[in-house]
């Protein structure tokens, strides 16, 4: 877990380090850690997770950490603190949990899971290739941008693969086109505009309404609000709007008897899980390991309502990408 010295970009920066410690916390942390994180970040015992440009963490599975930044003034326990969740209370969603015919055996196997929470760039970036993809085609374009781009880390000597920032890509839209991402690019550039412009800024939407996180990213050209919900969920922890896509509501339509039509499972959503809604639906691709629709509805019929290790790539098990 130790790492003395990185290079980023041009050059190399020695970090110093700026904490180390355990978290005591009753956490699962290699499903914290796990569930979906790129073959680049896991390998199955630690993660590295990037706090801001100039600051990594190395967490590893029995929740010891240790942070190296440049400047060590800035507070990065509350940062690390935040990005995996420890103080977040689910008690109430998994007692809800345990009463879904989805999500019963997720909320025995998962108790001690927390949803990690990333930066907003990176959370938008997440659901523009996310949108009108399978979990295998989104998750793909992110692979293949992450190292298109080949921005690097170098850790004890081993390098890292990092997410290019906003400017990067508004610098090279090209290998973003590259990447694969089709009509999704344009979105993506627009995005990042909004991100290194300040017109769009995290601080200020943490302080919003959820409803109104909504309408403010709303704005953003080729955002509409699967996108902005499953970025709210990933980077704000706002879980109130569930992102609902054909995917989801064709499960619920089928699985709870619910017309089948985007509105009437947000409905429902929202009346079963209340401020829970986006975390349960995030939860259920967890769950059935993002499998087509069909194998999907098989599974639940099954009672197979657990990530199975077999299933690759899954949520949980993203090492293929890697392997492509």
């Amino acid at each position: 877990m130790l790492f003395a010295k990185i290079l980023l970009g041009v050059g190399s920066l020695a970090l110093k380090q700026c904490l180390s410690g355990c978290f005591t916390e009753a956490i699962d942390f290699r499903k914290t850690l796990g569930v979906y994180n790129l073959c680049h970040w896991f390998n199955g015992l630690q993660a590295y997770m990037f706090l801001d440009s100039n600051a990594v963490a190395v967490v590893d599975i029995s929740g010891c950490f240790k942070v190296y930044a440049e400047n060590c003034d800035v507070d990065y326990m509350k940062k690390l603190r935040w990005v995996l969740g420890v103080d977040e209370n689910l008690d109430e969603f998994f007692a809800i949990a345990r009463r879904d015919r989805i999500l019963k055996g997720f909320a025995d196997e998962f108790k001690g899971w927390r949803p990690r929470a990333s930066d907003l760039w990176w959370a938008l970036l997440v659901a523009h290739c996310q949108k009108a993809a399978s979990f295998k085609q989104g998750w793909g374009f992110l692979h293949r941008i992450v190292k298109s781009y080949g921005k690097e880390v170098v850790v004890e000597d081993k390098k890292i693969l990092r997410p290019p920032n906003p400017e990067e890509v508004l610098q090279d839209p090209e290998k973003l086109v590259n990447s694969g991402v089709g009509f999704r690019a344009e979105g993506i550039l627009k995005t990042a505009e909004a991100i290194v412009s300040k017109d769009l800024d995290f601080e200020k939407l943490s302080k919003m309404l959820d409803s109104d996180i909504e309408k403010q990213l709303l704005q953003l050209p080729h955002v509409g609000s699967y996108v902005a919900r499953l970025a709210m969920v990933l980077a704000l922890r706002r879980y109130s709007l569930p992102p609902v896509d054909k995917w989801v509501t064709a499960l619920v339509s089928k699985v709870y008897g619910v017309e089948q039509r985007e509105r009437a499972a947000e409905a429902y959503l929202k009346s079963r899980w209340d401020r829970w809604a986006g975390l349960a639906v995030y939860a259920m691709t967890i769950t059935l390991d993002a499998q087509p629709l069909s194998i999907a509805l098989r599974r639940v019929e099954r009672g197979v309502t657990t990530p199975r290790m077999d299933v690759e790539p899954s949520p949980l098990n993203m090492g293929s990408f890697c392997r492509e």
